[in-house]
């Protein structure tokens, strides 16, 4: 990744902060302050901000989302409920051979 940003002409001190962008995992909200700081780099042009935000975008990764159900969530609760809801998935099932 560093070799490519050098490739595009980019600074070690720009790599660092783009390094940083890309580290942790981003939500919508998150890559937008990231596409916000980027525009705030004055001593990039335009191309090298578009270039940035495509790279964030395909080598950074996304925040896994996580379940909705409220006793999934609990990790006190989640193997016993999953558990059950295994068991009771089919109990009323029947299948029958069409005619």
């Amino acid at each position: 990744m560093k070799r490519l940003l050098r490739r595009e002409g980019f600074c070690s001190r720009s790599i660092g902060s783009f390094m940083g962008y890309i580290a942790t995992p981003f939500d919508t909200t998150r890559l937008r302050q990231i596409d916000q700081r980027i525009e705030g780099k004055a001593h990039f042009s335009e191309e090298d901000k578009h270039v940035l935000k495509y790279l964030v975008r395909k080598f950074g990764c996304k925040e896994r989302k996580g379940a909705r159900d409220i006793l999934l969530r609990d990790p006190t609760t989640r193997r016993d409920v999953m558990n059950v809801r295994k068991q009771k998935a089919f109990v009323d099932y029947t299948w029958k051979r069409a005619p």
